[in-house]
Protein backbone atom coordinates (compact mmCIF):
# COMPACT_ATOMS: atom_id res chain seq x y z
CA UNK A 1 0.00 0.00 0.00
CA UNK A 2 1.29 3.54 -1.03
CA UNK A 3 0.11 6.71 0.46
CA UNK A 4 -1.85 9.05 -2.78
CA UNK A 5 -3.06 12.35 -1.62
CA UNK A 6 -5.80 13.44 -3.34
CA UNK A 7 -6.33 17.29 -4.04
CA UNK A 8 -9.98 18.36 -4.96
CA UNK A 9 -11.36 22.30 -5.34
CA UNK A 10 -15.25 21.86 -4.83
CA UNK A 11 -18.44 23.56 -4.82
CA UNK A 12 -20.85 20.70 -3.52
CA UNK A 13 -23.49 21.89 -0.90
CA UNK A 14 -21.36 21.01 2.54
CA UNK A 15 -22.25 18.52 5.18
CA UNK A 16 -21.38 19.26 8.92
CA UNK A 17 -20.23 22.58 10.57
CA UNK A 18 -19.61 25.37 7.84
CA UNK A 19 -16.12 26.15 8.65
CA UNK A 20 -15.90 22.43 9.21
CA UNK A 21 -17.94 20.29 6.96
CA UNK A 22 -17.05 16.25 7.29
CA UNK A 23 -17.67 15.63 3.57
CA UNK A 24 -19.79 17.08 0.48
CA UNK A 25 -22.71 15.67 -0.87
CA UNK A 26 -23.84 14.82 -4.72
CA UNK A 27 -25.81 18.13 -5.01
CA UNK A 28 -24.44 21.64 -5.32
CA UNK A 29 -24.43 24.40 -2.73
CA UNK A 30 -26.98 26.41 -3.23
CA UNK A 31 -24.84 29.40 -1.60
CA UNK A 32 -23.56 29.74 -5.54
CA UNK A 33 -20.00 29.93 -6.19
CA UNK A 34 -18.89 31.94 -3.07
CA UNK A 35 -18.68 28.30 -0.44
CA UNK A 36 -15.71 26.92 -3.54
CA UNK A 37 -13.94 25.00 -1.23
CA UNK A 38 -10.38 23.39 -1.10
CA UNK A 39 -9.37 20.59 0.53
CA UNK A 40 -6.99 17.15 -0.35
CA UNK A 41 -7.38 13.91 1.28
CA UNK A 42 -4.71 11.09 2.03
CA UNK A 43 -5.87 7.46 1.09
CA UNK A 44 -3.77 3.87 0.93
CA UNK A 45 -3.87 2.31 -2.67
CA UNK A 46 -2.16 -0.83 -3.88
CA UNK A 47 0.36 0.01 -5.94
CA UNK A 48 -0.52 -2.68 -8.30
CA UNK A 49 -4.19 -1.23 -8.96
CA UNK A 50 -2.56 1.82 -9.91
CA UNK A 51 0.11 0.58 -12.23
CA UNK A 52 -3.26 -1.73 -13.76
CA UNK A 53 -5.01 1.26 -14.56
CA UNK A 54 -1.78 3.18 -16.01
CA UNK A 55 -1.07 0.66 -18.34
CA UNK A 56 -4.73 -0.03 -19.58
CA UNK A 57 -5.47 0.51 -23.49
CA UNK A 58 -8.21 2.61 -23.91
CA UNK A 59 -10.20 2.74 -27.16
CA UNK A 60 -9.39 5.67 -29.35
CA UNK A 61 -7.17 7.08 -26.82
CA UNK A 62 -4.49 5.43 -26.15
CA UNK A 63 -2.73 4.39 -22.54
CA UNK A 64 -3.83 5.02 -19.41
CA UNK A 65 -7.69 4.91 -17.71
CA UNK A 66 -7.65 8.08 -15.75
CA UNK A 67 -11.63 7.59 -15.73
CA UNK A 68 -11.19 3.92 -14.14
CA UNK A 69 -8.06 5.31 -11.85
CA UNK A 70 -10.47 8.47 -10.48
CA UNK A 71 -13.10 5.80 -10.06
CA UNK A 72 -10.71 4.02 -7.81
CA UNK A 73 -9.33 7.04 -5.51
CA UNK A 74 -12.85 7.84 -5.43
CA UNK A 75 -14.35 4.49 -3.91
CA UNK A 76 -11.19 4.95 -1.50
CA UNK A 77 -12.18 8.38 -0.53
CA UNK A 78 -15.32 8.01 0.22
CA UNK A 79 -14.44 7.24 4.07
CA UNK A 80 -11.53 9.22 4.59
CA UNK A 81 -11.15 12.25 6.55
CA UNK A 82 -10.83 15.28 4.73
CA UNK A 83 -8.87 18.43 5.34
CA UNK A 84 -10.05 21.41 4.30
CA UNK A 85 -7.89 24.02 2.72
CA UNK A 86 -8.32 28.23 2.58
CA UNK A 87 -6.22 30.75 0.40
CA UNK A 88 -4.57 33.03 2.81
CA UNK A 89 -5.46 36.03 1.16
CA UNK A 90 -2.40 38.19 3.16
CA UNK A 91 0.12 36.13 1.44
CA UNK A 92 -0.80 36.01 -2.54
CA UNK A 93 -0.23 32.31 -4.03
CA UNK A 94 0.38 30.42 -0.51
CA UNK A 95 -2.24 28.53 1.56
CA UNK A 96 -3.06 28.14 5.21
CA UNK A 97 -3.76 24.59 6.75
CA UNK A 98 -6.66 25.24 8.73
Amino acid sequence: MIPCTLYYATNRHHEGDDARPTRYGPNFSEDGHENLRFGYVTVQAEAGKIRKFLKAKVDGLGRGDGNGLAGYFKGLAQDAGQRRREVNTELPNTWRMR
